[in-house]
């Protein structure tokens, strides 16, 4: 099964934007030259809670969409998430949807290697 969602760190595509490997265009991220989009909605990937109190929430690891937060009653604020009494680092980013071809995560897949090894 291919997948065809893809979290990015804020700090990615920022890096990405400044070396012209992708174009932002309104809610779509096309890598260049002339590559997929994705259609990109703001989220967060959950690392570890830091309050202490378990992540009775389950969300360690996972990725959710600040609209999926806003519904579980979290605040979201600069690379944290507090949930009731739970307190999460998170990394803030964006869920991508692949908008076209199966081919465009492979693309992508291939960027980000590129990325991490230079």
């Amino acid at each position: 099964m291919r997948m065809n969602r893809v979290f990015l760190p804020q700090e990615t595509v920022d890096l990405w934007l400044a070396e012209g490997r992708v174009a932002l265009e309104g809610e779509r991220l096309r890598l260049l030259p002339a590559g997929p989009e994705f259609h990109l909605t703001t989220a967060v990937s959950f690392k570890s809670e830091v309050a202490g109190g378990g992540d009775e929430h389950q969300l360690c690891g996972k990725v959710k969409s600040v609209e999926e937060v806003t519904a579980l009653l979290g605040e979201v604020a600069g690379g944290s998430v507090v949930l009731g009494d739970n307190a999460y680092e998170v990394i803030d980013g964006f869920l991508g949807e692949l908008a076209g071809s199966v081919d465009g995560v492979e693309a992508l897949a291939q960027l980000m290697k590129a990325h991490a090894g230079g």
